[in-house]
C-alpha cells in the first residue's frame, strides 16, 4: 500500500449556490513540486463542475509560504479578498 501524500477537504455545507468550496488542500513537504496539490485542486474543479458548479472558492493565509498561492494562480484562481486578523496581547482576565 502507498504512503498518503496529501489530502483534499471539499464542503459542501460551505459553499455556496454556483461555487464549489475547498475547505483544506495539503500535501507533504516531502512532495511538495511534484504536482499532487494541482491534481487535487483539479479534482476538486472537476468535482464541482460536475454538480454544476460555475466556480471553486477557498480561503488562504495570505501569508502562506507553501506556495499554495503560486499553485491556486497556477490553475486560474483570482484573490478577491484579504483577511485581517486582529489580537490584543495585553489583554487578560
Amino acid at each position: 500500500m502507498g504512503e498518503d501524500v496529501g489530502f483534499l477537504d471539499c464542503d459542501d455545507e460551505l459553499a455556496h449556490e454556483d461555487a464549489g468550496f475547498v475547505a483544506g488542500l495539503g500535501v507533504r513537504l516531502a512532495h511538495h513540486g511534484k504536482g499532487y496539490g494541482e491534481a487535487l485542486l483539479q479534482f476538486a474543479i472537476d468535482f464541482y463542475s460536475e454538480l454544476g458548479r460555475k466556480k471553486l472558492c477557498l480561503s488562504v493565509d495570505a501569508g502562506n509560504e507553501s506556495g499554495a498561492l503560486r499553485l491556486y494562480e497556477k490553475v486560474g484562481m483570482k484573490s478577491i479578498s484579504e483577511w485581517h486578523h486582529y489580537e490584543n496581547p495585553n489583554w487578560s482576565r
